[in-house]
């Protein structure tokens, strides 16, 4: 019938077999997670690029803003009589190019370009260059009254 085999003596002879989890990872397990990983980390880094340039987008857009604001407080400090003068209708002003933001010009308008109008309608336009190089647009409307 059925003989009684001393387990130790199976050991010495012959290998035993594994369990799986004892046999390790094959070529393919570890091919397959480096390709995880490698996707993984691609779509990480253009995630990473592109915050990177939508933060900069934004703190151009926010710079250009508090130039264009700048200008308009300075309007706001001149005699509406001399307005004209100092800053001529549809005329890039020198003092605002490139002065925070990539090929930045600054100018301002005058409704109707009369100067001489009661009030005073005005609208100050700011344009720059993007971070991607595209060209962005910014204008701001204001009043003054005599």
């Amino acid at each position: 019938m059925f003989r009684a085999v001393d387990e130790s003596s199976l050991a010495e002879g012959l290998p035993r077999r594994r369990s799986h989890r004892e046999r390790g990872t094959t070529l393919l397990e570890a091919l397959l997670a480096m390709t995880v990983f490698f996707v993984s980390m691609i779509i990480l880094y253009a995630c990473l690029l592109t915050s990177q340039v939508q933060s900069q987008t934004n703190k151009d857009n926010h710079r250009a803003l508090q130039d264009t604001r700048a200008l308009m407080e300075q309007m706001a400090t001149i005699p509406i009589t001399n307005l004209g003068d100092v800053f001529p209708h549809d005329t890039w002003i020198p003092e605002f190019e490139d002065l925070h933001v990539r090929a930045q010009k600054v100018k301002v308008r005058y409704a109707g370009g009369d100067i001489d109008a009661v009030p005073l309608h005005y609208e100050v336009v700011s344009t720059w260059m993007t971070a991607e190089g595209r060209p962005a647009t910014m204008t701001l409307k204001g009043v003054r009254a005599r």
